[in-house]
């Protein structure tokens, strides 16, 4: 299995995530603190709420910077406000008590119940894997360089994506051009249209004949 890396961004991205993941349990820490036992349920949804109306602003800026900073913070009060927070409340509603060792508490209730969510996490993963007609990277990523044909568990047995929505021009390495949206209408319009079917060294003449035919049955 040969793994193509064309860079180290992705890691890069990974590690900053992990690493500022203890930024979302300083802010619980803080709701707690600040709120109390009985108002930091409503302030968790607040919470979470800022970060839904993050990702809806997010999800329509057309930089993917910008975008991409919408979505860090998102995720981040989505996931302390009503996932972290999930657990704490239902800690507290099964009266679930603590771990003690020597009259210590070393684990909270909330961490008791944490790997309950296991399953919920296998399902989404397997979802998101297993979805060829994801835009996320990090799964495209694998899907390429595993070479999992995941559409074909699918109806139509052919992976198909769009990779250049938004068009050239308006991706951010070519931002110093001063290119706008309106510049190549053309293009912009075609970007909106198009779709990317399988192609690599490694496919095989029967899977490009079953790719073309079933193509042409279907425009046809």
């Amino acid at each position: 299995m040969n793994l193509k890396f064309k860079s180290i961004t992705g890691f890069l991205t990974f590690f900053i995530v992990l690493l500022t993941m203890p930024i979302g349990h300083a802010i619980m820490v803080l709701v707690q603190i600040i709120f109390g036992e009985f108002y930091q349920f409503p302030a968790a949804i607040l919470l979470g709420l800022v970060g839904f109306i993050f990702l809806m602003v997010g999800m329509g800026k057309e930089n993917e910077t910008t975008a991409t900073w919408y979505g860090f913070f998102s995720g981040l009060f989505l996931w302390t406000g009503w996932v972290e927070f999930s657990f704490v409340y239902f800690a507290h509603h099964l009266n679930i008590p603590p771990e003690m060792v020597d009259g210590n508490i070393v684990t909270k209730p909330e961490y008791l119940i944490l790997p309950s969510s296991i399953g919920l996490l296998l399902a989404t993963g397997s979802f998101f894997f297993l979805n060829s007609q994801t835009r996320c990277r990090f799964f495209i990523w694998f899907h390429k360089n595993l070479k999992l044909n995941v559409k074909k568990i699918s109806e139509k047995g052919i992976s198909t994506n769009s990779y250049y929505t938004p068009p050239l021009h308006l991706q951010p390495v070519y931002k110093r051009l001063g290119l706008k949206k309106g510049s190549f209408p053309v293009s912009e319009e075609l970007s909106k249209e198009l779709i990317c079917l399988p192609i690599y060294p490694s496919l095989s003449k029967l899977n490009q004949e079953y790719i073309i035919n079933n193509f042409n049955k279907l425009i046809n």
